[in-house]
């Protein structure tokens, strides 16, 4: 057997955990909501963290993310490893009635029997395989915890270059697992937690084997009560390490009982997020939400180097527009990283958690459930569900959303917008298109109204088309939309000119 090192090489980790799905009502909508997968990505990240293999900006979180968000990020981690890329998949899998593919549901997974596609919104194994091929790493490991998970066995097999791909799955083909406990990680990824921290070298092969053990040990079983037994594939001889778990020291060495370990340091608990954005598109405005319970603190310290026992950082949770998620994302991860977050003893300050959602829902939920998005009541309206966490930052496109939460707020809301005086950064209305069809002079580019750049596009090239998304969904799209209702334009001559059949992309 020859294990693979990677350590030296540029690694990756995405870890996906889908626990909250925006479609769980019959007749199209999945199971429910899975709150056990949000403790999975967070230990598993620890522990990745922890094991020395992966650094801390090659590991990526993506918390119940759309269908496009998972590819973007899927893609984008397969460009960036050499060594070894790993994806985690915990959340709801499918498969069709004649059990030749598994799905892999993300937030906007919807079931429609009988359709051309079965599970809109959710991502074929096969798909999954194909982005991974494109990585240059020399091994890639899968991990799916999800039902039916042993159905991507087969998928494998199709690979012409399989000998790269090392495939763990949480349970046996065509078999339905519980989550477990919602206040703890799901059964199957919390022995793969522990069996990372464990001392000395952890590869492929050792959780594969180990998993099965440990899973067996326990007794559990699918929900048609067959035993709940793990599966892998990996071709023979081939692993990976993954963990380098720390050597415990001896009693001579100057090792510490835990009844007598130092406390660890106070939390400094900044109240204001400095955040040095790079590219804002669209008019940024920063709002700070005063309510009766504030970012999830973590509750166990984490160790960084030699003995030094950090404290869990405040974690800030910052809510902001689909279309300026990625700009917000890339300056906070920057800031998690910089000298300003550091304490001298290498210690965090703050933790922070980007994640946007439509506009509109963000605006109602602000206007008229604060109370309910701390505490659900039923599944008609959930906020937790719909939109994630309530933030205790919210980074809106425009200040327009601010008036609009305002001026219609509860009375009794339990959530205060503070909101900073001036905004972040100013953008005008911009109407992308092809080079290849934009006007030549920059007085045919600037300045002019939104009707009159579609004109003009038009006599350039007369099969020219021009979309704006949707006006719930982004603040982009609403600025556009009130940009084509120009003084000198009816209402019906502005929406004929982006017309297109079907609803509007978000």
């Amino acid at each position: 057997m020859i294990r693979l090192d990677p350590r030296g090489k540029p690694n990756r980790a995405l870890l996906v955990g889908v626990s909250e799905y925006a479609h769980t009502r019959p007749p199209h909508g999945v199971p429910g909501g899975l709150p056990a997968v949000e403790h999975n990505v967070d230990r598993l990240r620890a522990a990745l963290v922890r094991g020395r293999v992966f650094g801390e900006q090659e590991i990526t979180v993506a918390r119940s993310p759309s269908l496009e968000h998972f590819e973007r990020s899927l893609l984008s981690a397969a460009a960036k490893a050499e060594g070894v890329l790993l994806l985690y998949f915990a959340g709801h899998g499918a498969i069709p009635s004649a059990g030749d593919e598994l799905f892999l549901q993300m937030r906007n997974a919807r079931v429609v029997a009988g359709g051309k596609a079965v599970f809109p919104g959710a991502e074929p194994f096969t798909s999954v395989l194909a982005m991974l091929a494109t990585s240059p790493a020399r091994r890639i490991v899968v991990v799916l915890d999800c039902c039916f998970a042993g159905n991507a066995a087969w998928v494998r097999e199709t690979l012409s270059d399989k000998h790269r791909l090392l495939l763990m799955m949480s349970v046996q083909a065509n078999h339905r697992i519980d989550a477990g406990d919602p206040g703890t990680p799901t059964p199957y990824t919390a022995e793969l937690v522990r069996l990372l921290e464990e001392e000395g070298e952890t590869g492929f092969l050792d959780l594969a084997e180990g998993l099965r053990e440990r899973m067996a040990a326990r007794g559990l079983s699918t929900v048609r009560g067959d035993g709940w037994e793990p599966q892998w594939r990996a071709e023979p001889g081939e692993d990976v390490l993954l963990a380098v778990g720390p050597r415990a020291p001896r009693k001579h060495e100057g090792a510490t009982d835990p009844e007598t370990r130092p406390d660890p340091p106070d939390d400094p608990g900044t109240p204001w997020l400095p955040l040095a954005l790079r590219t804002v598109l669209l008019l940024g405005l920063l709002a700070v939400l005063t309510a009766g319970t504030y970012g999830v603190i973590g509750l166990v310290g984490y160790l960084r180097g030699g003995d030094t026992v950090c404290a869990p950082p405040l974690e800030l949770r910052v809510l902001t527009d689909p279309d300026l998620e990625p700009t917000i994302r890339a300056a906070a991860d920057a800031h998690l990283t910089s000298a300003a977050n550091t304490l001298d003893d290498g210690c965090r300050r703050t933790g922070i958690t980007v994640y946007s959602a439509g506009s509109s829902d963000v605006v109602t939920a602000l206007r008229r459930q604060t109370d309910t998005w701390q505490e659900p009541r039923d599944e008609d309206v959930n906020p937790q569900r719909d939109i994630g966490p309530q933030p205790d930052i919210w980074i809106p496109a425009s200040r327009a959303d601010l008036a609009r939460v305002v001026e219609g707020q509860d009375t009794d809301a339990v959530a205060v917008l503070e909101a900073a005086a001036e905004p972040l950064a100013y953008s005008p209305v911009v109407l992308a298109v092809p080079r290849a069809f934009a006007a030549d002079d920059v007085e045919g580019r600037t300045g002019l109204p939104l009707n009159r750049m579609i004109e003009d596009l038009a006599e350039r090239d007369e099969d020219a088309r021009v979309r704006r998304p949707d006006p719930e969904f982004t603040d982009v799209g609403l600025l556009a939309t009130i940009g084509l209702y120009g003084a000198d334009a009816s209402v019906a001559a502005a929406e004929q000119r982006v017309a297109q059949p079907g609803p509007p992309s978000p």
